[in-house]
């Protein structure tokens, strides 16, 4: 997850997204990385990410070092698909 520290809406999507890792068992089985988005302003320059952070708890879904999936604004339903594909691809 890509958090800017100063920003309402990315708290309350923290808090939101961090529910539904605790309530999702298999989610134990993950490596969740936080990151401040003032603290790496390489962040900006990715290409799958480059235009679209916005500081509001952007989580983007790794998979044996490539991105398979990325929420770039307050969505949980789409929190929730990206974390359940990311899932089944573990076990797939």
């Amino acid at each position: 997850m890509i958090l800017a520290f100063w920003s309402g809406t990315a708290l309350m999507a923290f808090r939101k997204y961090t529910s539904i890792l605790a309530s999702t068992p298999q989610a134990a089985e993950l490596d969740v990385t936080i990151v401040n988005t003032d603290g790496i302003p390489e962040l900006y320059e990715l290409p799958e990410l480059r235009e679209r952070i916005t500081g509001s708890c952007e989580s983007v879904f790794v998979r044996a070092g490539v991105i398979i999936d990325s929420v770039v604004r307050y969505d949980e339903e789409a929190f929730k698909v990206a974390l359940n594909r990311l899932l089944e691809a573990r076990h797939a």
